[in-house]
């Protein structure tokens, strides 16, 4: 090692060892977040003496290469590294800039420097540019002239051609104000969007986010360039920003950098996103604590969402002021709308500042007229702050005014934009203040995988949902829902119902019995009919009826579809509570409504509609069901050239039980099928779409083979070894020995199978080749458990229930989900030689919930010492 590396060598173990410290120290001084979610200027002093540190060791290395007695070469700090924000992994971005082209030996120095740079850690990001490179650099790329505006001179002369740089951003010369806006402006809205539009997901990104740290950048970007304003503090003495603002902005970036910090300590690079396996840890490093009703880590999510809505909302008033401030100078068209309100170009404003003081009820009437109106896009600045001021008058008084009841209720009824309507009265403080159960609910996340969004995100994506079915899309995604929305007495009813589903979520209890009890005080507050009433807090009440029993119960059985109409009571009540279920699906997860739901939901709709109809005794409806489908299928396969005489042998043996439990479509396809298959010793599978009403809807694999013991366990081991997430299983046998087994099956990581013959061919193949060794337990892969699984403590739950008057015993299993699963019940029941007839397999995040239909040798789990050996083996198996 030469003089020079050593001295290098002892810069870079200086700072290294400084930076330790630092970071040693944070971690000591844990707690940084009182009970109120306040926090201190403590890590504010920890990013300044970070970067001071990282300017020690750049300003030493820079020196021992003699940088420094170069006039025309300055170092410069950029990007976070410039708003001396850099946090434990945060890239260090530097400028190396200088005037004219560099001699040999300032070549020779600066790749010293550069070489150093390496030994000092792989985040430092370096370029080294002339001044006339640069400032082309800017006016071809903004990003460029983004990273421009954070510039800080490290060291170096500061000479005319750094003034000249400098002097050239502040005078706008690279780029226009307003074009330099509009591109920051796209940006930000496109950065939004990829994350649906919303800082309430359920591991949100505390950067990139909705109401993240670049929220706050990107506005700190524009007033720079477009104002020339350089700090939050700088917009208030502009006025642009209030001082009761800036401390709330302030606080709020104090505690999501504080996050970002303990992330990057937690993670050990620079990860900014929440997921679930660091939100234990960052809510235990910031102090919170588990209290009464309420875990710490969703204490710590609430305060976090509270923080992000308020940098959302404040950045967005902000940004309509800045628009306003460097677009003032351009003429806009102004019409009056009445005596309270104005028409400014696309956006709403008051006519003077005292509208919300002398006419309280004009805070609900702006939104209203919002909704009444194709050409308002939006709020002017100086109202939305108006807006957020008069908040604080809502009381009880102004909940019971008539016209403030009467005006919400219309707002509800608003031709145009509802959903964005609610949002922004979310967003302005408005809608919490004046239903306060809403409010509570504001930020309420669920520790858990099935819930994406907050409680109050996802009922407001409910509202959304109903209101995107009365759209021409949605007649070829959801024709049902479509048909219904359309020829429903109200939608204001519906989205009544909308909101309060979940409203007593968070405060204990049975919260669909809390908020039906909230919903009825909100109709009778609002003046609605008894019926109507009755009508929604039902629906509250029931919200999750049709759900559960479209998907845990057999609803080809008629005692169940007889069981859920009697609870149901009437067509309206049906039309209602199911366009609410396929809204509250859509909403809880973007996966979760996938068509083979979407089928079990319609299924059951038009199942219950034609009980209402009908009202057929159980021998009827049964007989009558399965004559119908019959009928049809032998249609379908006429139409394709076979004749009836063909199968009615093959039809002889399978019972009324396959006729009521397949539709006509997929008999003719599984008989076309059996009837071309020449090689009757095999196992025949096919696999392929399945269509309901000409839509393709989903997987299914359907097998027909001798019957044999073990046959569960092996196709399910195969379609879990080829990624295959198994949605629902059926198991018939019929009366010549043949087992006619189906599976509906989506792909495990990405919800969607190609649907090619080369999939099919390999799905088939390799299901053939595994049944052809016959009665064997297959040997199982390891059972893996996915990242995001691995924090939840999901209590394993066995129940085998023997009623005498149910045809099979069923077993229905809690447990944590993962890949095998099934093949693993599967193993353990085959050990038992137990038969499954049909299963139900539901997923909620990391929470599966299975039933099984078993049988063994063609009866009743009738030993109870079997049946407490089968508990035990499942359970043990399950709990490792």
């Amino acid at each position: 090692m030469n003089h020079l590396d050593k001295h290098a060598f002892d810069i870079i173990t200086k700072y290294k060892a400084e930076i330790e410290t630092l970071d040693a120290g944070f971690v000591a001084s844990r707690h940084l977040v009182s009970t109120k979610g306040k926090t201190s200027h403590q890590l504010r002093q920890k990013l300044l003496a970070r970067s001071k540190i990282i300017d020690r060791c750049l300003i030493s290395l820079w020196r021992l290469c003699k940088l420094d007695r170069e006039n025309e070469i300055v170092l410069f700090a950029t990007g976070g590294y410039g708003r001396r924000e850099v946090f434990p992994s945060s890239d260090i971005d530097i400028l190396i800039l200088h005037q004219n082209d560099l001699t040999e030996a300032q070549q020779e120095k600066v790749e010293q420097f550069v070489q150093h740079l390496w030994d000092v850690g792989p985040s430092i990001g370096q370029s080294v540019r002339s001044l006339a490179n640069c400032l082309q650099l800017a006016k071809e790329d903004h990003t460029v002239l983004t990273n421009l505006l954070n510039l800080r001179k490290v060291i170096g002369q500061a000479t005319s051609f750094f003034i000249a740089l400098r002097s050239n951003l502040q005078t706008n010369s690279v780029t226009s104000s307003e074009h330099f806006f509009h591109l920051k402006q796209k940006e930000y809205l496109e950065r939004h969007r990829k994350h649906a539009d919303t800082e309430y997901n359920l591991e949100p990104n505390i950067k990139e986010a909705p109401g993240g740290l670049r929220d706050i950048h990107t506005l700190l970007w524009i007033s720079k360039y477009t104002l020339g304003l350089g700090s939050l503090t700088d917009l208030v003495r502009k006025r642009i920003l209030g001082r009761e603002e800036l401390e709330q902005l302030q606080r709020a970036y104090d505690f999501i950098a504080n996050i970002r910090y303990c992330l990057h300590l937690i993670v050990k690079r620079d990860e900014n996103r929440l997921l679930f396996n660091y939100q234990k840890s960052v809510a235990d490093m910031l102090g919170f604590k588990d209290s009464e009703g309420n875990r710490a880590v969703e204490h710590f999510m609430k305060t976090y969402y509270r923080h992000a809505s308020t940098v959302a909302a404040l950045v967005d008033l902000l940004l309509e002021n800045v628009e306003e401030e460097i677009s003032s100078s351009n003429e806009v068209h102004e019409v009056s709308i009445n005596g309270r309100f104005k028409q400014i170009g696309h956006k709403i404003a008051v006519t003077h500042p005292e509208v919300f003081k002398e006419t309280p009820s004009a805070v609900l009437e702006l939104f209203y007229l919002l909704g009444q109106s194709p050409s308002l896009l939006g709020v002017r600045a100086n109202t939305i702050r108006l807006l957020r001021d008069a908040r604080y008058n809502i009381d009880d008084e102004f909940r019971q005014a008539p016209e403030n009841t009467d005006l919400f209720l219309k707002i509800l009824g608003s031709p145009y934009r509802l959903f964005t309507q609610l949002k922004r009265m979310k967003r302005y403080g408005i809608l919490g203040r004046y239903l306060p159960e809403f409010g509570f609910i504001i930020g309420q996340m669920q520790f858990d995988l099935f819930h994406i969004y907050t409680v109050d995100a996802h009922a407001l994506l409910v509202v959304q949902n109903m209101r995107l079915l009365r759209h021409n899309e949605a007649r070829e995604k959801f024709p049902l829902a479509s048909k219904i929305i359309h020829n429903l007495p109200s939608r204001t009813l519906l989205y009544i119902a909308g909101l309060y589903h979940d409203i007593a979520k968070g405060r204990g209890g049975d919260h669909s019995v809390l908020g039906a009890v909230d919903a009825a005080a909100f109709c009778r507050r609002h003046n609605l009919s008894e019926a109507d009433t009755q009508l929604i807090s039902w629906l509250v009440l029931h919200h999750l009826v049709m759900s559960v029993t479209a998907q845990k119960m057999d609803i080809s059985d008629y005692r169940v579809i007889e069981d859920f109409a009697n609870k149901v009571g009437d067509q309206e009540r049906l039309d209602y509570l199911y366009l609410l279920t396929i809204c509250d699906i859509a909403a809880t997860s973007p996966k979760l409504l996938n068509p083979w739901r979407l089928s079990l939901m319609n299924q059951l709709y038009m199942e219950t509609s034609q009980f209402f109809k009908r009202q057929l005794d159980k021998s009827e409806h049964w007989a009558g069901r399965a004559s119908r489908t019959r009928t049809k299928a032998i249609q379908v396969l006429r139409e394709k050239g076979i004749l009836e005489q063909a199968f009615e042998h093959l039809w002889s043996g399978f019972g009324d039980e396959y006729f009521t439990k397949y539709s006509a479509e997929d008999i003719a396809w599984h008989t076309q099928a059996i009837l071309q298959h020449d090689t009757p010793d095999e196992p025949l599978v096919i696999a392929g779409l399945t269509q309901e009403s000409g839509t393709q809807v989903y997987t299914q694999i359907f097998i027909y083979t001798k019957d044999c013991a073990f046959l569960f366990v092996n196709s399910v081991a195969v379609l879990s070894e080829l990624g295959l997430n198994i949605l629902d299983a059926r198991v018939l046998t019929s009366n010549n020995g043949y087992t006619l087994n189906t599976y509906i099956v989506d792909d495990d990581q990405t919800g969607v199978i190609a649907s090619t013959p080369q999939i099919y061919r390999k799905i088939c193949h390799a299901m053939v080749e595994q049944l052809k060794q016959g009665a064997v337990i297959p040997i199982l892969a390891p059972v893996l458990t996915p990242r995001t699984h691995k924090h939840f403590d999901i209590k394993t739950r066995v129940r085998i229930h023997n009623q005498l008057d149910e045809p099979y015993a069923i077993i229905s299993i809690i447990t944590l989900d993962r890949s095998g699963l099934l093949a693993l019940i599967g193993k353990v029941f085959a050990k038992f030689s137990l038969s499954v007839h049909s299963a139900k397999i539901l997923t909620f995040g990391e929470k599966a919930e299975d039933f099984f239909y078993v049988s063994y040798q063609g009866g009743h789990l009738k030993d109870q010492d079997m049946c407490e050996q089968l508990y035990q083996q499942l359970h043990d198996v399950l709990k490792n």
